[in-house]
């Protein structure tokens, strides 16, 4: 079996949008992710009752910015972590005098 082939127009420029187009394809996904986690994340703090003051604390952060990459990542932090980590590990709550802090529940 023999195969033939031939190119119309120029090869680099086919591959080179291919690659703007594959570029483009990969931020806009990991844009999609990045921003679906933090909503994720911001809905199940809202959800547990712990308001939504904390729950905008949660931010998204695609790289590189500003320009589309194949290698394109995403980072999804919060800006108080140290509070966030209490409610997931558990913590003692304590008056400034080192007193157990009375929180009254239903």
């Amino acid at each position: 079996m023999r195969f033939s082939v031939s190119t119309i127009g120029d090869l680099g420029k086919l591959m080179s949008d291919e690659i703007k187009a594959a570029e483009k394809a990969v931020t806009a996904g990991i844009s999609q992710a990045t921003e679906g986690l933090k909503t994720e994340l911001r809905t199940q703090v809202t959800s547990a009752g712990l308001g939504p003051r904390l729950a905008r604390t949660w931010r998204g952060q695609v790289y590189p910015k500003g320009e589309d990459s194949i290698r394109a990542a995403g980072l999804v932090w919060s800006k108080a972590p140290g509070i966030i980590r209490i409610y997931e590990d558990g913590a003692t709550i304590r008056s400034k005098n080192g007193f157990f802090l009375a929180i009254p529940t239903a």
